[in-house]
Formats: structure tokens, sequence, C-alpha cells
């Protein structure tokens, strides 16, 4: 009988000083960066062929709930208990990023813009790419309702509203507790109730609908 071998070794250690509460891989001008979002709040940003540190900056009071890129230049993360915010990403060309003759760290992660969350639970948003363009799904409070936004750039500009009460007779669903992508223009949305309705937000329909407990 063949011995059991152990798990692979790891082909780079990286110990960015804080609990990793999420991670995103991205391109900027053909070259792989890794996005770490840390449990103190800060981002950083890993060069995937030198595995250097490129950036480490603190841009939440706590966590970092997840992180997602429109485009190479345009980064989009939640913090929790906090807000989304936006940034723009400046990472150079790709001789600069191998030379390491970018610009000084305020021009490489920039803030555009900030909108404020009061979700008292963890629901993260997400982002969606349909018709080539981008579209932001997020919960703006401890409510059941799931807001739709095109984002532009770094403007975000709130197309619909998915609200349970207006669209399910006589359903009390209680706060919004989770949402992920289904298919383009579909989303899940599950509830305090134990409610889980999938919804058309092109239409502002809400397609079908079980309780699971």
């Amino acid at each position: 009988m063949p011995s059991k071998s152990g798990p692979p070794s790891p082909v780079f250690y990286l110990s960015p000083g804080s609990p990793v509460t999420c991670l995103n891989f991205f391109q900027y001008d053909t070259k792989d960066f890794l996005l770490v979002g840390l449990s103190d709040g800060t981002i950083v940003i890993y060069d995937c062929v030198t595995w250097k540190k490129v950036i480490s900056r603190k841009v939440f009071m706590k966590g970092v709930l997840w992180m997602g890129t429109v485009s190479p230049e345009i980064l989009v993360s939640q913090g929790r208990f906090e807000s989304l915010k936006v940034f723009t990403l400046n990472l150079g060309s790709r001789e600069q990023c191998d030379t390491g003759e970018r610009g000084g760290e305020a021009d490489i992660l920039v803030e555009k813009a900030d909108f404020m969350i009061s979700h008292e639970g963890f629901c993260k948003g997400f982002l969606e790419i349909f018709n080539a363009d981008s579209h932001l799904l997020f919960t703006p409070s401890s409510s059941a309702n799931l807001i739709v936004s095109k984002l532009k750039d770094d403007f975000l500009r709130p197309i619909v509203t998915l609200k349970p009460e207006q669209t399910v007779p006589d359903i009390q669903t209680g706060t919004i507790m989770s949402c992920a992508n289904h298919s383009d223009g579909f989303v899940l949305a599950g509830y305090e109730s134990s409610d889980v309705i999938l919804w058309d937000w092109r239409s502002n329909t809400a397609i079908s609908r079980i309780r699971v407990a």
C-alpha cells in the first residue's frame, strides 16, 4: 500500500501582518497582481511575478469584506459595518512595474468615492458585468432592500431598488442576509425570514421564491 504523501509545499509564502479576510487577482497592463484584504481594514497589493509588496494602505477602520476590479484602473471594496469605496489604480506601465519606477504610494491607490452603508450584518455586495456595463449590487442598510447601481468610472448611479414587499404580496422578509450573482441580470437574495428570492433586476421582478426553513 503506497504511503500517503504530505501536503504540497507552498510556491511562495506571503505574510501581510494581519489575518486575511479576502483575496482577488487582477491584471494590469498584462501583468498579474494579487489583492489582499485584511481584518484591520488594510488593502495590500502584491506583484505576482516578484511577489513584492506594491502598496499597503489602511482604507477602513475594520476589516475588508470584499474587493473587485471593474477594470484594471478601478477597484471597489466594502468594509465591515462601514462603506463602499471606489478607488483608482495607477500601477504604471509594465516597464515601470518591472523596474519599480512607479509613482509614490499616494498615487497608486486613490480614493475617489465613498458610499456609507449601515447594514448591521456582513452582507457582501458584488460586481456584475452586463451588456458591457459594470453594475454594483449591495445592501445599503439593515432592511430588505437591494440596490443595483451602474458604475461608470468612479461614479455610482442607482438604477433600481429590489423591494420584496412591492413585488411579492403579503411577505415579511426581515433584513436581507446574503446576495449572490445567479446569471446575467439575475440575483439570488436570502432574507432573515428564511426566504430566498430569485430576482430579475433588469425588470425589477421576483422570478421565484422558496422558504428553506
